[in-house]
């Protein structure tokens, strides 16, 4: 009884995987030829996306900020973010985006990223020139010291 109970999974085990496997094939292949055609720097940037943060804020980050210099992130509730975890999210990804540049703490960052900050009288102040997203309270500066 043992054994014919054995080989009835066996067969129905066989079955599944033979209707099921051609399909996880198919979507694997559907997805590589997805990620063929994406662009490498949409593909980089598949984590901000997934949270939702700014992605033109990051791109300008790594643009102007030099590998051998560091920043520091700050974030505040002057950007209006559509979930939870947009601001949790930010320094994460600038490290991981950002690298080889370090994060540091503020008080020794050569550039601040400034997601949603105060840049009032008692926030933070950036030197003249920061690069500016304004409506959306996002900031790229060098600190004032």
């Amino acid at each position: 009884m043992r054994r014919r109970l054995a080989l009835l999974i066996a067969v129905v085990a066989a079955l599944v995987a033979a209707t099921e496997l051609p399909f996880a094939f198919s979507e694997q292949l559907d997805r590589l030829r997805l990620e063929r055609t994406t662009p490498r720097l949409e593909r980089e940037l598949a984590g901000a996306h997934a949270v939702d943060l700014d992605r033109q804020v990051m791109i300008e980050a790594r643009r102007i900020i030099e590998p051998d210099e560091t920043f520091a992130v700050v974030t505040g509730d002057r950007e209006a973010v559509s979930n939870d975890v947009v601001l949790d999210s930010v320094a994460p990804f600038a490290r991981f985006w950002l690298m080889p540049r370090r994060e540091v703490p503020l008080a020794e960052a050569d550039w601040v990223i400034c997601y949603g900050c105060d840049r009032g009288p008692a926030g933070i102040q950036l030197q003249p020139g920061a690069l500016g997203f304004p409506e959306h309270a996002l900031y790229i500066g060098r600190p004032v010291r």
